[in-house]
């Protein structure tokens, strides 16, 4: 059976759900470096950023990155 790297888990997230958020990586590929992952992913996708805010546990706001999957770039 074949393993998946992180990054092939993140990338096959991204298409079958069309967006993650640094939390999603997380809890279902234990990475921390989504943006990292993200930054590579751009060479050959494209990959939109957008800023959400939410509230944390101690009503505290806070702003988090959602990527959004938008395809592959023609001729890379």
């Amino acid at each position: 059976m074949r393993k998946f790297n992180k990054t092939q888990k993140v990338l096959a997230h991204l298409k079958k759900y069309k967006s993650i958020t640094p939390k999603d990586a997380y809890e279902y590929y234990g990475s921390m470096r989504l943006s990292s992952i993200i930054f590579n992913l751009k060479e050959n996708y494209n990959i939109l950023t957008d800023f959400e805010e939410a509230t944390d546990k101690y009503d505290n706001k806070v702003r988090y990155a959602r990527y959004k999957y938008k395809g592959e770039i023609k001729g890379a």
